[in-house]
């Protein structure tokens, strides 16, 4: 995407947040004007990765890629249906993984 296309973009940073036993998430969502690039004017990426910096999970669109997510370095396609969906799903994943 050209950076033009983002002159109006409303961008939301999600700092990092550490865990007691390092591993950390963060992200970025930008919208801006749907194109054709990016017909639903959104451009994410969310990550959880080990202290060792190692993606753990990681959801995103940006590159020119189509939504995804990568759950411990497998890629699989990720129905995009809103930010608060996108935020949710992403979290139940770090739960999950957490938890083992």
């Amino acid at each position: 995407m050209a950076k033009d296309d983002r002159r109006h973009a409303t961008t939301r940073q999600i700092e990092r947040l550490v865990f007691s036993d390092g591993s950390f998430l963060e992200g970025s969502i930008a919208e801006f004007a749907p194109s054709a690039g990016q017909p639903a004017g959104i451009d994410y990426g969310l990550a959880y990765l080990a202290v060792d910096g190692t993606v753990l999970v990681l959801y995103d669109n940006q590159g020119g890629h189509a939504p995804h997510r990568h759950i411990r370095g497998k890629r699989e396609p990720y129905a995009f249906v809103g930010i608060d969906r996108l935020v949710d799903d992403f979290l139940v994943d770090v739960r999950r993984l957490r938890k083992r």
